[in-house]
């Protein structure tokens, strides 16, 4: 059985042992961990939350799975259309090229296999010599050639008549494309929808 003076001892010669040992750690170990203690402190007490934050991602010996960020397609709005005949304004074109001014497209909304009109005033220096109209649609695309029905083909109001046929509940455009007899073409799309 130990007596208190030999625990004394023990307990003395340990710690010698540990100061020893500790005096033969460089001045710069001690440095940094002082430096860590005190920058630990600071973030503690200044910042909590990047603290919390850091203690976390360092208990975590392995990184969680991520979850798969699976996307919910939209629904498609179909956006409402004017009803009946519609008159639009058009401006711009190819530099020698015809010059579309006015569309009246009646009705704008027709119903399935309803006949369609779209007249075009167009003029030129030079005689237009083909007008053509191609319906896009959702499941179509139809060219349409326009007549000459009044006035002269430089200077005059085009026309064509046809059905639609298609669903335009998403996509319903109609581009213009105007040829003049020195083959020079003026392109514009009218966009519905």
């Amino acid at each position: 059985m130990k007596t208190a003076g030999t625990l004394k001892e023990s307990l003395g010669s340990g710690l010698g042992k540990t100061k020893e040992k500790l005096g033969k750690v460089p001045n710069y170990i001690w440095f940094l961990t002082a430096f860590v203690i005190v920058a630990l402190t600071i973030l503690a007490i200044f910042f909590p939350s990047f603290l919390s934050q850091l203690t976390n991602r360092l208990l975590q010996p392995f990184p969680q799975a991520q979850k798969e960020n699976v996307a919910t397609p939209a629904e498609p709005r179909i956006v409402p259309l004017a009803t009946g005949k519609q008159i639009y304004n058009i401006s711009g074109g190819t530099k020698g090229g015809p010059l579309m001014t006015q569309a009246v497209i009646d009705p704008l909304d027709p119903k399935s296999s309803q006949i369609q009109t779209f007249t075009l005033k167009a003029n030129n220096l030079k005689p237009i010599v083909e007008i053509k109209a191609i319906v896009i649609t959702d499941n179509e695309e139809k060219v349409n050639y326009l007549k000459l029905v009044s006035g002269t083909s430089t200077d005059g109001v085009w026309q064509g008549s046809w059905r639609i046929t298609d669903d335009y509940d998403y996509t319903y455009q109609i581009s213009l494309i105007a040829k003049n007899n020195e083959d020079i073409e003026s392109k514009t799309t009218l966009t519905f929808r």
